[in-house]
């Protein structure tokens, strides 16, 4: 139970983190090129579930570190795109944080419950066939 508290509280924070980060990023691309330009699967499988956020800690850490290097390079930076890109760095890195721990999270269950999941009467899906009744007639 504190287990999905816990990753109940992270998913909340990638949405509101990356919500933020979208549109800090959004705003430096159409104040530099003056042009604006234009999760949700569902995963039956945890190793996929597990493949999918590691991936997506991965381009966290690479798109913040990427941002970083390339903002370390420039000859001058002033302004509210400068610091809308400043901001993007530091909330890329708490996502990459967040998304790592969800990451852990997710390897820890895929470890407890088993690589393969278990189908059936005792599985701990919400709808287990022991748990469904039919309403009394009426």
């Amino acid at each position: 139970m504190a287990s999905s508290m816990i990753t109940l509280g992270i998913r909340a924070a990638q949405l509101v983190f990356g919500i933020i980060l979208l549109g800090l990023t959004a705003y430096d691309k159409a104040t530099i090129t003056r042009d604006s330009g234009a999760d949700l699967a569902l995963v039956s499988h945890p190793l996929v579930a597990l493949g999918l956020t590691a991936s997506n800690a991965i381009f966290h850490f690479a798109g913040f570190i990427a941002l970083a290097v390339f903002m370390s390079k420039l000859l001058f930076c002033r302004g509210s795109v400068c610091g809308s890109a400043q901001a993007s760095i530091a909330f890329g890195a708490i996502e990459f944080l967040l998304w790592t721990t969800s990451a852990v999270f997710t390897g820890k269950e895929v470890v407890q419950g088993g690589f393969f999941p278990k189908r059936g009467a005792k599985s701990q899906g919400p709808l287990n066939p022991s748990e469904m009744k039919e309403a009394p007639a009426a």
